[in-house]
Order: C-alpha cells, then structure tokens, then sequence
C-alpha cells in the first residue's frame, strides 16, 4: 500500500470506530470521511519532490494531529480511549529521523494540552490536572521513546 492509501485506510478506520462508538456528531463523521480523500488529491495534484510542494506530506502529518486531537474531544476530551490515536503520528515518524519524530512528540503533547485548556475553559469542566499532566507527559515520553527507536533505524 501507498501512503496515501495508508492514510485513507486508517482515517476509514478510526471513521468505522467512532461509528462504533456511537454519540459523535455527524459532522465529525463527515468531516473524516472528506479529509483524507480531500488531502491525498491536493498531494496527487501539486506534490513535487523538490520545492515548496516536496514539504506538502509533511503539512498532512502535522495537520492530522488537530484532527485526532478533535476526534478525541469529541469522544470525551479527556474520558476518551481514543487518545492512542495520537501516537499513530508520531509513530508513523520513525523511519524518517529522530528530530521529525521528535517534532511530532512535542506537536502532539501540545495538541492535548491544548484540548484540556479548551476543555476547562471552554466548558467549565473541572479537570484533575494531576492526571491530565500525567496523561501529557506520557504522550510526550512515548513520543521520545519512539524518536529514540528512530536513531537506532
């Protein structure tokens, strides 16, 4: 499978769990059903190996971490198992190099962070921030373990 393919294919997936899981708005389920098909045109269309366009990959990458961010709000914020789906990103980093992997693990740590801020803010939720740290400071770990694993590739 192609990249992009991979990207249709997983974004079909974590699309088919929230259906699952039941309670999320459809326009979330729309939403994801549009983005993939949506980035992976624009990348057929305009990537170049050389030049502005050559980064165009890599601005999906960074650009589907809000994305994962919104799914996991929308499936609790900071109730939601869908947290793992953060990881995938960083994950999907390793064979590149340690400081795009490392990129990634500081992008996602902040991207959750920023969910919970809205998430107290916003609602009015009263968070535990003991926990909700912890549960940051692991992505961020996870996210340098795998940026470790990188260098060893």
């Amino acid at each position: 499978m192609t990249v992009p393919a991979l990207r249709v294919f997983g974004m079909a997936c974590v699309t088919a769990c929230l259906l699952l899981y039941g309670g999320v708005s459809t326009w979330l389920i729309i939403f994801l059903s549009l983005y993939s098909p949506l980035c992976w045109w624009i990348l057929r269309r305009y990537y170049a190996p050389q030049g502005w366009q050559s980064k165009l990959p890599l601005a999906f990458y960074l650009l589907d971490v809000p994305v994962f961010t919104m799914v996991v709000y929308q499936t609790g914020a900071e109730k939601s198992w869908f947290i793992i789906i953060l990881l995938s990103r960083i994950a999907d980093q390793a064979n590149t190099n340690f400081k795009k992997v490392l990129l990634f693990a500081h992008w996602v740590a902040f991207c959750f962070f920023s969910m919970l801020l809205v998430r107290a803010t916003a609602s009015g939720a009263h968070l535990n921030w003991g926990i909700e740290l912890s549960k940051t400071l692991l992505l961020y770990l996870w996210g340098v373990y795998i940026a470790f694993t990188a260098k060893t590739a």
